[in-house]
């Protein structure tokens, strides 16, 4: 017992002198570029990693947190751990084929009951242009110990809450197709402690005829891998799924203010068989037709809507055939000091690992406030209410999920700054025998704060 006590006192130790390190070597950084602390006054003061603002640009961040967890998936009590986490992101030069990267990485060093583990969020995107011909390829891969619920790197508490939320093209794009069966990631049903690894890669394609009128198509692939499967309990097994979509549609740009247009797109959805027999993982596949309308009220505030019928077929032994709304409301509104973004999306998706697929109705907020130049501000709630895919094969479930974030930050140099941060997820479930699933209940509280290095952007190229 005593050479367990001394082993953690150890890698406490370490812990603690690995953060310190890092804040030292951080703050030796600012001294030596010379940078005073800020005043009302002063300008440029980092308030945290930001995404690049102009072509050629690379941002990057380090950062050193310490959390505190009540309730960590489905565990009584408290439980703490020391993060250290990175953030990258970078745009190509080429205004013709611009190539960008976005990445999250960093370890969690739990104690105190919880495990310690690391997590990985990535994507790339290439725009290729070609005359009137414009081609996007994407892949985004993330490595978690949970379904994402906020900040870039999805995992709560580690400074990184609004980031991007700032940063939302401008209007007029006649190549943006609607979402037809994939909900963003923080709408989607909590699992409990699981690793899991998640990769889409799509490719999309728009040729405008017109200054004004155009259509585009595209196609992509996702996957869920649970890499601990076969050793968790039945409890915990996540179900992996493999899945692909396709849509294509027209638009035109009646006005300068107003798009409309419509789309069709197609989905399946296959689920590997369980090791758990009570776990049933039918196959299942959705097609929706729906109209759009986008509309710029001003330069501050826009919207997006989106609707149709969604008719989705579940096969289980036999083919049950349903008929569903999908819906896709989304509105924005940015000033100097203020971003705002409100979305509404229901749509069928993979389930996320929990159960074979299942309908969604999710309601999402984020909010950033620049109070000062030295001080901001960033919020996060979501709300979604999934369902089990009728089938008469299946039995039916339902998962009322609440995830809510804020965070508040202060610039202490023009590359350091320090942030508070809390997180609470919450997550109820109904039906028969979800002792079975891997489905988080309860509630999951983190407090955090840390310091952010985050230096001005590193410019490429010619301006």
């Amino acid at each position: 017992m005593s050479d367990l006590f001394q082993s953690v006192s150890v890698k406490r130790l370490r812990i603690v002198r690995a953060l310190a390190l890092i804040a030292l070597i951080v703050g030796c950084i600012s001294v030596a570029n010379g940078q005073a602390l800020p005043t009302a006054e002063a300008s440029g003061a980092s308030t945290g990693f930001s995404l690049p603002t102009a072509a050629g640009d690379l941002t990057y961040s380090v950062s050193a947190s310490q959390s505190v967890n009540w309730g960590f998936y489905s565990n009584s009590g408290h439980s703490a751990s020391s993060n250290v986490s990175g953030n990258l992101a970078y745009i190509s030069n080429s205004k013709r084929n611009p190539f960008s990267a976005l990445a999250a990485a960093g370890r969690s060093f739990g104690y105190s009951g919880q495990p310690s583990y690391n997590f990985v969020s990535a994507g790339v995107s290439q725009v290729l242009g070609w005359r009137r011909w414009n081609f996007v390829v994407a892949d985004n891969a993330s490595y978690l110990p949970q379904t994402p619920t906020s900040g870039f790197a999805g995992v709560p508490g580690l400074g990184d809450l609004g980031i991007g939320l700032g940063s939302i093209g401008a209007f007029g794009s006649l190549g943006t197709v609607p979402s037809s069966v994939i909900a963003p990631p923080s709408q989607g049903v909590l699992t409990r402690y699981a690793t899991r690894i998640d990769n889409s890669v799509s490719a999309s394609v728009q040729r405008d005829f017109t200054a004004k009128t155009g259509i585009h198509g595209s196609a992509s692939s996702a996957l869920t891998r649970y890499t601990n499967s076969a050793n968790l309990a039945l409890g915990n097994q996540g179900l992996d799924s493999d899945g692909i979509s396709a849509s294509g549609g027209i638009n035109h740009q009646y006005s300068q203010r107003n798009v409309v247009g419509g789309n069709f797109s197609y989905s399946n959805y296959t689920f590997t068989t369980s090791k758990n027999p009570a776990i049933v993982t039918p196959d299942f596949a959705s097609q929706v037709v729906s109209i759009y309308y986008a509309h710029q009220f001003n330069r501050r505030l826009s919207l997006t809507v989106a609707a149709g019928p969604e008719w989705t077929t579940v096969t289980l032994g036999k083919e049950t055939r349903t008929l569903n709304t999908f819906a896709n409301v989304s509105t924005t509104y940015l000033t100097p000091t203020w971003a705002w973004a409100l979305a509404y999306v229901r749509a069928t998706n993979s389930g996320y690992g929990v159960i074979g697929g299942s309908l969604a109705n999710s309601v999402t907020l984020s909010a950033n406030r620049k109070i000062s130049r030295v001080w901001a501000a960033s919020f996060s709630g979501s709300y979604n209410q999934s369902t089990s895919l009728p089938s008469p094969s299946l039995p039916y479930y339902t998962f009322h999920t609440a995830v809510v974030s804020g965070q508040l930050s202060r610039a202490l140099s023009h590359n350091l700054s320090a942030y508070g941060s809390y997180s609470m997820q919450s997550q109820s479930n109904h039906g028969p025998v979800l002792t079975v699933l891997n489905a988080f209940s309860g509630h999951y509280q983190t407090l955090g704060v840390g310091i952010t290095y985050a230096p001005r952007a590193i410019h490429f190229g010619a301006r």
